[in-house]
């Protein structure tokens, strides 16, 4: 819990005198924490809430969205040999990775992987970071230049697998197998157990 009181003096004077900010543990725990009805009540949700509290909140409730600060991201191993000696890694040529990003649609990635609930990423900060630079468009989503790149750089058919923590929902992963697939390159999940702190 994060408790907020008011600094009486600063000006202008804040109209909310004390604010308890809960951190639910579970999705089922936050929504209980809905039913309180206390108006100093502050309660995070995951953005996979969203439409479910819209439906059930009490008519007392407010629900307020903000754009957060996280990115999806896919992080490559460009090392130049494959995990365990098996041979060239095919993600240490940069004509493989341009592939991947010509064979991802970003547009449908927010709009089925994270419901809608986000925008498309041109870099690995958000607009309200300093740093952003607004000048840098979105990737072109083209499935047929990925294979033809693909094929130019020697690898018609690709396999590669996709690491994901067990941890969190896959929608985004789930998003990107399908597309991936258009342009002819196969991948598997890979669910991995997180590693202890």
């Amino acid at each position: 819990m994060i408790l907020l009181e008011r600094n009486e003096h600063y000006r202008p004077r804040a109209v909310i005198p004390r604010v308890e900010i809960l951190l639910a543990e579970n999705d089922e725990a936050a929504l209980a924490m809905l039913s309180k009805q206390r108006p100093d009540l502050f309660v995070f949700l995951r953005w996979t809430l969203r439409d479910r509290v819209a439906r059930e909140k009490a008519p007392e409730h407010r629900l307020v969205s903000v754009d957060g600060l996280g990115v999806f991201y896919v992080v490559f191993n460009v090392r130049p040999e494959n995990p365990g000696g098996k041979g060239r890694n095919p993600l240490a040529d940069k004509r493989v990775r341009r592939a991947l990003a010509l064979a991802t649609d970003s547009s449908e990635v927010v709009r089925e992987g994270i419901e809608g609930g986000g925008h498309v990423a041109t870099q690995p900060v958000v607009p309200q970071i300093f740093g952003f630079d607004p000048s840098i468009a979105p990737a072109a989503y083209d499935p047929a230049a990925a294979r033809r790149l693909l094929a130019a750089a020697g690898h018609p058919t690709l396999e590669i697998p996709l690491l994901v923590l067990k941890t969190r929902l896959h929608t985004v992963e789930d998003a990107l197998v399908r597309q991936w697939a258009r342009a002819g390159i196969r991948t598997s999940l890979e669910i991995l157990d997180p590693e202890p702190f």
